[in-house]
């Protein structure tokens, strides 16, 4: 189901049967046997195991919800309200609480309760069309994503959830869906049917509509880059000062490099600009990609304001210069862990070790928790009320 973080970043688990999140049994692991894919996301917390289908897991939960400032849960629809922890209940016992539901189709809807993996969520919300070649099936990500990009908006929500709660004094519930969110990553792309557009499709680092390949998977002389070649009003300019560089180096005319980037689109629509010329100046930005470094490229880009990024291995992303100023990486016991997504407070960079399963339930539950108490500054507006007027 998940894990709900309270006072001072508990982790209680809800996971039945008992033994902890199949995660920890995810590879790859280190030499100790631990898994790499669960400690990144479990180190620093304290671990509580409950049973909550047993009456008195029930009342343990009931008590943590209510000094907590935030539960997290993925169950399945439904589930805690059939055993009298849903969010109505735990929002009577604090109403303070912030309450966040992670599913793939979300808490009600036709889909609610349909069973569902990562690769079905991407599937369904969009992103998986636009994934791989276009010569074959559609290309599933490494690890999963879906639930990742969902779990984002969780942690953004609950973020802004707990300004509100600091204004009002009220919590709310949060109800997210793993296939909504996915069809952010289609980047508008399946809104083309409701508007009538064509259809955007995969196309191996490029995305195709029609005749139009736009190509965004550039090579470097030591991996690839992406570079956003469009043009239009937002990012015509960047592709001018981008044809620019590549006319200085060499690796095309003055003519090509001085067309008109922000009405290219419809100059390729009314036939004044070919497809096929079109195909060729992207040769000559391979070209003036192809020699240079990542790091070069990418400099380059800042200086110029290009739209360009490399794209970064596992190595590249551990030797980040940029990261280690930022203090990003955590040490423990030797192992270096990515660090907090947010740092409210200055911290010495140290971060706590991964727990055992259940290893703080007794502690947890013996502790006294004094429920926070809120002098609301406003009241949150009756939005039910206001949309029946």
């Amino acid at each position: 189901m998940g894990r709900s973080p309270g006072p001072r970043g508990v982790s209680h688990r809800l996971r039945r049967p008992p033994g902890g999140t199949p995660v920890r049994q995810l590879g790859p692991f280190d030499a100790d046997g631990t898994s790499l894919t669960h400690s990144p996301y479990a180190r620093g917390k304290k671990s509580v195991e409950l049973d909550i289908t047993s009456p008195d897991g029930a009342e343990a939960l009931r008590g943590l919800a209510a000094s907590a400032d935030v539960l997290l849960e993925s169950a399945p629809p439904g589930e805690l309200t059939s055993l009298g922890l849903g969010p109505d209940v735990l929002a009577e016992i604090n109403p303070a609480l912030v309450i966040a539901s992670i599913s793939p189709f979300g808490q009600t809807g036709p889909k609610a309760d349909w069973a569902a993996t990562d690769l079905t969520v991407w599937a369904s919300g969009g992103p998986m069309h636009l994934c791989g070649d276009e010569d074959r099936a559609p290309l599933g990500v490494g690890v999963p994503q879906a639930f990742r990009h969902a779990a984002a908006h969780a942690a953004s929500l609950v973020t802004l959830a707990l300004v509100e709660r600091n204004q009002s004094g009220e919590g709310q519930h949060i109800d997210v869906s793993a296939q909504a969110v996915a069809m952010n990553s289609t980047m508008s792309s399946v809104l083309c049917s409701l508007i009538g557009a064509p259809l955007t499709l995969r196309g191996g680092g490029a995305v195709r509509s029609g005749d139009l390949r736009l190509r965004f998977m550039y090579p470097a002389s030591d991996g690839h880059v992406s570079v956003t070649h469009v043009f239009g009003a937002a990012i015509g300019p960047a592709t001018a000062r981008l044809m620019n560089l590549v006319h200085e180096a060499g690796f095309c005319d003055s003519e090509t490099a001085s067309k008109d980037w922000i009405g290219y689109g419809m100059a390729l629509s009314d036939g004044s600009e070919t497809i096929e010329d079109f195909e060729r100046t992207k040769e000559c930005v391979a070209a003036f990609t192809a020699s240079r470094t990542k790091q070069e490229l990418f400099a380059l880009a800042n200086e110029h304001r290009l739209l360009l990024a490399p794209v970064a291995t596992t190595a590249d992303v551990a030797a980040s210069e940029q990261l280690a100023t930022r203090s990003y990486w955590d040490v423990v016991d030797g192992k270096r862990y990515p660090g907090h997504w947010m740092k409210p407070e200055p911290t010495d960079g140290s971060a706590d070790r991964v727990p055992a399963v259940g290893e703080h339930t007794a502690a947890v539950l013996a502790s006294q928790r004094t429920p926070a108490v809120f002098s609301p500054r406003r009241r949150r507006p009756d939005v039910s009320a206001r949309s029946k007027a």
